[in-house]
């Protein structure tokens, strides 16, 4: 069967010849293989051009069919997780404690603040003392309530939240979470030490030493840190050789200064003046460098590494202090 294309070649070929008789057949025959070639070949490449066009047309069809079905999948998921917080909280609503901390009102969850991850706190021994709220409903506790709403959040989420803290409010927070007997595992303190002579506060971030035996005691904090701040609180005997402070290596390498003459242990340089009651010491590695701040001050630099290494803070007493 000819299609319209080659009709109308074979009628250009008969006019040519200057017959048009109807019997296209005969000049079929006549037609040459060049002049067939490029018609045929048109036609191929047009058929081509469609089914490349379909199969681009099928392939947008299907990444478009799979976009939606994955967006539904997670506008699902979504909506599960809207559903769940939604059940969560209804279970909590008729659970929840509200407390006046210092005129201020608060609100958490019973399970949240009772969690048996957060241990041994003075939430626990205030719930199993069988105390009752007042008139309003609440439980009032005399403290400042600046830090109470981050106390509060550590209970949800298990994070404790020192952002945007001052040296000073760092300080005052402790001292709240010391009241609340709140510890939280994932702050830099000091491990446990087997001998009675030292004594840690409940969050292990001051070390006591209660009598003024003539040794000195090491303490090491619980992890490395390339940065940390210690405040002399009392010290006993400053004429002698009080304390140091610093960083110590896994390999049991120090790197101090000591309270007394301001020496680097074991340089014996002179590095800074003398410490004393009340100053802060703020303990900072980089890289190979470590240097020491008192009172904000910039001592310089007091040792150079060879190479960088995993420090842990480290306090070195012998007086009787904290």
């Amino acid at each position: 069967t000819m299609s319209d294309a080659q009709a109308v070649t074979v009628s250009n070929l008969k006019k040519r010849k200057g017959e048009d008789n109807g019997k296209t057949e005969d000049y079929l025959l006549d037609l040459s293989c060049e002049e067939l070639h490029p018609t045929l070949d048109a036609e191929t490449d047009l058929k081509k051009q469609r089914s490349e066009d379909l199969f681009r047309i099928f392939n947008e069809t299907y990444q478009e069919i799979q976009n939606r079905i994955q967006t539904l999948k997670d506008l699902e998921q979504r909506q599960k997780l809207l559903r769940d917080r939604i059940d969560d909280n209804a279970k909590k609503s008729v659970n929840i404690l509200s407390f006046n901390v210092g005129g201020q009102k608060f609100a958490i969850s019973k399970n949240s603040l009772l969690a048996d991850s957060k241990g041994d706190t003075y939430f626990h021994h205030l719930f199993s003392s069988q105390m009752a709220p007042d008139f309003n409903g609440e439980f009032f506790i005399d403290r400042n309530p600046r830090f109470f709403g981050r106390i509060l959040d550590f209970f949800r989420n298990g994070k404790m939240d020192y952002s945007g803290m001052t040296h000073s409010e760092q300080e005052a927070f402790q001292t709240d979470l010391d009241y609340f007997q709140i510890i939280d595992e994932n702050l830099l303190c000091f491990q446990p030490h087997p001998s009675p002579v030292i004594k840690l506060n409940p969050n292990r971030t001051e070390v006591h030493k209660t009598t003024d035996v003539e040794s000195w005691y090491t303490v090491v904090a619980n992890r490395t840190a390339s940065r940390y701040i210690l405040k002399v609180l009392q010290l006993e005997d400053l004429s002698r050789s009080s304390a140091r402070v610093g960083f110590r290596t896994d390999k049991n390498t120090f790197f101090l200064f000591s309270f007394k003459n301001g020496h680097l242990r074991p340089k014996d340089k002179v590095y800074t003046k003398p410490i004393k009651q009340g100053d802060v010491i703020e303990a900072i590695s980089s890289d190979t460098m470590i240097r020491f701040k008192v009172n904000g001050v910039d001592q310089g630099i007091a040792y150079t590494l060879k190479e960088p290494w995993d420090l842990y803070p480290v306090v070195q007493i012998r007086a009787k202090g904290v």
